[in-house]
């Protein structure tokens, strides 16, 4: 469910979903599915018309929704068409709490070594691009990866409850990963070369236009380095923010170096 979409939106791209998967699906046949009239449904599919609040309890609860996408969906019908304007105002306040809401999870180290290459996070991504189609052979055009490898991973991501199969279509159970943080770990270092390794791709086949990969050298107070890595973390969280915000076109990776050039290990 994209929490930027109208009310009526949300139930069209869910009747599309369900045409994909089945050519012969109806509208008439949506409209007993979520328990509305054939002639209300096709009101609301054309734009025509929103639901009551009451009717938006009872379409949430037959599509499944589960408790965020429940209060997103009628808090967004309240807003849209709420029969006073206090309503309108409680919903309103709920919907800007539902929007800064992100479902984390955070990761042991043996599930942070299982996902610990750089595809894993950009599969997760990829079910949450606008153009996602629910399948696999998309996900496969998006990283250049062979379908039975998409296969496999996403087997793994479901197995650690990352992603479900839902309404014939993956979809991601959470939208922030998190590990362990300044703590040794064998994992978390995996992930760095991988997904460094995959920076280093990008210097030569990515056109410099669609990267930004620079670099800086400096000679610092080291009693700094706590507020630095503090505004390097909020620098992150600021861009994420600000990228997601608008058409999720494609998948990136932003990755942020900052270390010592001595005490190297031969």
């Amino acid at each position: 469910m994209n929490i930027a979409q109208k009310s009526n939106d949300i139930l069209k791209e869910e009747f599309e979903r369900r045409i994909l998967s089945n050519k012969s699906y109806s509208a008439r046949a949506f409209a007993k599915d979520i328990g509305l009239s054939s002639s209300m449904a096709r009101l609301i599919l054309n734009n025509q018309r929103t639901l009551s609040r009451k009717k938006a309890l009872v379409v949430s609860r037959n599509l499944g929704f589960n408790e965020v996408q429940h209060d997103l969906f009628v808090n967004l019908v309240t807003v849209e068409g709420g029969a006073n304007q206090e309503e309108k105002k409680v919903a309103q306040e709920k919907l800007e709490k539902i929007l800064q809401f992100k479902p984390k999870k955070s990761l042991s180290e043996e599930e942070s070594n299982l996902i610990s290459k750089w595809f894993f996070a950009g599969i997760i991504s990829c079910l949450q691009l606008d153009e996602y189609d629910g399948s696999v052979a998309f996900i496969s055009q998006q990283l250049n990866l062979s379908e039975t490898a998409v296969e496999k991973y996403l087997n793994i991501l479901i197995k650690l409850n990352l992603v479900e199969f839902r309404g014939g279509r993956f979809t991601s159970s959470v939208v922030d990963l998190t590990s362990t943080h300044d703590i040794p770990s064998e994992a978390l270092k995996n992930a760095h070369e991988s997904f460094l390794a995959q920076a280093t791709n990008a210097i030569r086949a990515v056109d410099v236009d669609k990267r930004d990969i620079t670099y800086m050298t400096m000679g610092i107070d080291k009693a700094k380095l706590p507020e630095a890595k503090r505004l390097i973390k909020d620098f992150r969280r600021n861009l994420t923010k600000f990228m997601e915000s608008g058409k999720k076109e494609e998948v990136y990776s932003l990755n942020i170096q900052f270390f010592p050039l001595k005490n190297f290990k031969k």
